[in-house]
């Protein structure tokens, strides 16, 4: 996609999202364009939109729901190689892990 492209779907996006759209339909609206996630992500960055909030839409919603489970195994795969960091005694990096994150990758936030 070019860059005259993102600029107008940016445009979109922003239009939508004046007009009350929630974080779940302009990742519809994206993905229907061709977006993925990592682009996804992006353009809603981009307009303003809190990382937090999409990160959960597109954990918890339909639009992505098909590629749930490979983004809970990447993220555990993730959390794994920052364990590992963190219990390496390397004092130019210091990771700290908080384990009770780790049981909410993949939650929907109504599940208990």
């Amino acid at each position: 996609m070019s860059g005259f492209q993102n600029r107008e779907v940016e445009a979109d996006i922003a239009r939508l999202r004046r007009g009350g759209a929630d974080v779940e339909a302009l990742l519809r609206f994206l993905r229907d364009r061709g977006f993925n996630e990592s682009q996804s992500i992006g353009v809603l960055l981009r307009v303003g939109l809190d990382l937090g909030e999409i990160h959960d839409a597109i954990f918890t919603g339909e639009t992505w729901a098909d590629c749930r489970e490979r983004n809970v195994r990447l993220h555990e795969q993730l959390y794994e190689a920052l364990h590992q960091l963190s219990q390496e005694d390397d004092g130019n990096c210091k990771i700290i892990v908080e384990e009770a994150k780790r049981s909410e990758i993949g939650k929907k936030k109504s599940e208990p």
